[in-house]
């Protein structure tokens, strides 16, 4: 703002005109936010706030905390109460963002109108990421649709596609007061899938057995679930089963245990729905196809469909340790570990 000189010669009329134009002029300096009140009176305005709503974001990992990919956008939905929200459970609407859209480049958070914080009262944030600007979000443990009408925190209903997107969630940040300084809100995003990879090497009897991988995929298991955020778990059975490819190439397969990799050197995985695979529920497989040649004969095609056993769970990353041997079946065990910071990266915008 510019501030003028005041001459000594000005008039008390003079000097109190002035005044009124200075208070004018700050006035049209301040955060003045408004706020379309819903039908139902929400009990809460936001009137010369100028502190903005901000944010901060770190990856939960095995051991630490890791940060966001850049280039992250995540879907924000936030809650005012005048007193507590109970955990999980507000009674509450999504009255102050609904799915708002924020990106992160790497450094910075931006989203747009900026919103600022309630002068009174607390907020309450819950997140997804990556950003889908129609996300099939469901009214508490329900399959009704969740709209910004409706109470309580929403559920979320998730397809995978081709396995290779991680699909975040992250713990609520609950009860929120005005910080006194710009200081963001935190979300700590966690991994709601599970991730799969392999590992594959040969048990060369003859000494001149030839193996070469070409297909790892699996089949009739469920790519659809809903999130049930006040159980932290998944519900799947919706849309039936599917298949899910994993690998497809051409790895020649030697003594030595290898990582299966794609055609970028890249290790072959995917990130399925958690969900329990064993025999007495679903018909769950590991399908496994793969060429054997014996000194310079013609290859012969193999295909190996395994039966499955267990659970997948939520951020734990599991190893298919695949073992071929001549005229006898495929073997294959599994390990399981948390997450950890493998293929936090791979987060698909």
């Amino acid at each position: 703002m510019n501030w003028m000189r005041l001459h000594r010669t000005f008039t008390w009329y003079g000097i109190a005109a002035l005044a009124l134009a200075v208070l004018a002029g700050m006035a049209a300096c301040s955060k003045n936010v408004d706020v379309t009140t819903e039908d139902e009176d929400d009990g809460w305005t936001v009137v010369n706030s100028n502190v903005p709503v901000r944010f901060s974001t770190s990856l939960k990992t095995a051991a630490t905390r890791g940060a966001l990919p850049a280039n992250t956008t995540f879907g924000v939905f936030a809650f005012y109460s005048t007193g507590n929200i109970g955990n999980l459970a507000p009674s509450n609407k999504p009255n102050f963002m609904y799915n708002e859209d924020v990106h992160y480049d790497g450094s910075t958070y931006t989203y747009a109108p900026v919103k600022y914080w309630p002068n009174t009262g607390r907020l309450s944030f819950w997140a997804y990421a990556p950003y889908d600007a129609n996300p099939e979000v469901l009214a508490p443990g329900t399959s009704t649709a969740y709209t910004n009408n409706t109470k309580g925190m929403p559920d979320i209903r998730y397809t995978v596609t081709d396995g290779q997107t991680d699909f975040l969630i992250a713990s609520p940040s609950m009860n929120n007061r005005k910080p006194n300084a710009d200081a963001p809100v935190s979300l700590t995003f966690n991994h709601a899938l599970s991730d799969i990879d392999f590992k594959v090497k040969k048990v060369d009897a003859g000494g001149n057995y030839t193996v070469v991988l070409k297909s790892i995929s699996f089949s009739y298991i469920y790519l659809s679930g809903d999130y049930r955020n006040s159980t932290g778990t998944w519900i799947v059975g919706r849309g039936g089963t599917a298949a899910l490819p994993v690998f497809s190439g051409n790895q020649t397969v030697t003594t030595s245990e290898a990582v299966v990799v794609n055609n970028l050197g890249e290790t072959a995985h995917v990130m399925p729905i958690p969900q329990d695979v064993s025999g007495d529920l679903i018909e769950a497989k590991l399908r496994i196809v793969y060429t054997q040649q014996i000194g310079s004969s013609t290859p012969l095609e193999n295909v190996c469909i395994c039966d499955l056993s267990g659970s997948w769970v939520k951020n734990m990353h599991y190893t298919y340790k695949i073992t071929i041997t001549p005229n006898l079946p495929i073997e294959f065990t599994v390990d399981k570990f948390p997450w950890g910071d493998n293929h936090n990266i791979y987060i698909d915008n």
